[in-house]
């Protein structure tokens, strides 16, 4: 392991995190771009600021930073599934700096996140992952993620009814 794992710092983002959080959201479409995923999305300051907070939030967010640096975030909301047991977190994004991998922010992310949803009552976190992104594959492997069977991911845009 690089570094020290005890010099990470996890804390719930702020308005005053937009800025970063889109910076460092650039760099994972970027890195999604280069695995050859057509649409990444281009996350930015506004989206971040109109969708993670006010009566109608949609997300919250988590920051990582090293040396009070950020280095990763994780977006995260609550859900409901009946399959695994009723309430579930779903982490939308998750994303370290390629520099600061290895050092614990991505585990610390997670964790941190696992802990909301304990404290809202729920009992699993679920997300999706790009097949190509095998170092995210691994990560998750690593934490011990298991591999959802038979099921497909689907969506369609509403504009579409």
């Amino acid at each position: 392991m690089k570094g020290d794992a005890l010099s990470v710092s996890i804390r719930t983002s702020t308005r005053d995190d937009a800025r970063a959080i889109a910076k460092l959201s650039s760099e994972f479409s970027g890195y999604l771009r280069s695995l050859g995923d057509p649409n990444p999305g281009d996350f930015t300051e506004q989206q971040y600021l109109a969708d993670a907070f006010g009566p109608d939030k949609a997300f919250s967010g988590l920051i990582a930073e090293l040396s009070g640096e950020p280095v990763g975030y994780l977006l995260h909301c609550p859900g409901y599934d009946f399959d695994l047991g009723g309430r579930i977190r779903w982490v939308i994004d998750l994303f370290v700096t390629r520099a600061a991998r290895g050092r614990g922010a991505g585990r610390a992310l997670m964790r941190a996140a696992a802990e909301i949803c304990r404290a809202s009552g729920g009992g699993q976190l679920v997300w999706t992952l790009y097949t190509p992104n095998e170092v995210g594959r691994r990560f998750y492997e690593e934490l011990g993620a298991k591999y959802v069977q038979d099921l497909e991911s689907m969506h369609i845009g509403i504009s579409d009814f």
